[in-house]
């Protein structure tokens, strides 16, 4: 069975891709209880892939036309928990060369009333895939 774009992992999340350009790109994402683990917190495998899905998203706006980026390695520190309210994730390229990309998320919580938080930050590599180097 073939699944359709409104099927695909970052509609069924929730993820809002707000901008990807020149090796920087933000994703949104509203916190719903199904974010939440058994504390009532933003499970870690949420912000997790938050991060990788803004990385992503700028490693492949800086590799040229016809390249795709796959996640290597993805470094997250948690901060501070998150229960409810708008993160939204910053990614950032450092270098983006023929094989490997490197980058950086910030993931901050825009709460219902008061002032923005960071609550996690990333670190990773993208390796390129092109006709020449495909996947396995």
């Amino acid at each position: 069975m073939h699944e359709t774009p409104a099927q695909r992992f970052s509609a069924v999340t929730g993820f809002e891709r707000t901008s990807a350009r020149d090796g920087r790109s933000e994703v949104r994402l509203r916190i719903a209880p199904r974010h939440l683990n058994e504390l009532g917190i933003v499970h870690g495998g949420v912000l997790m892939a938050l991060a990788d899905e803004a990385i992503g998203m700028a490693a492949f706006s800086a590799v040229p036309p016809g390249t795709a980026v796959v996640t290597a390695e993805l470094h997250v520190h948690f901060l501070l928990p998150a229960r409810s309210g708008l993160l939204v994730a910053q990614g950032v390229i450092w270098r983006a060369g023929r094989r490997l990309v490197t980058g950086e998320a910030t993931i901050d919580l825009y709460p219902e009333e008061g002032t923005p938080i960071t609550v996690a930050k990333a670190t990773g590599t993208w390796a390129t895939v092109t006709q020449d180097v495909p996947l396995p």
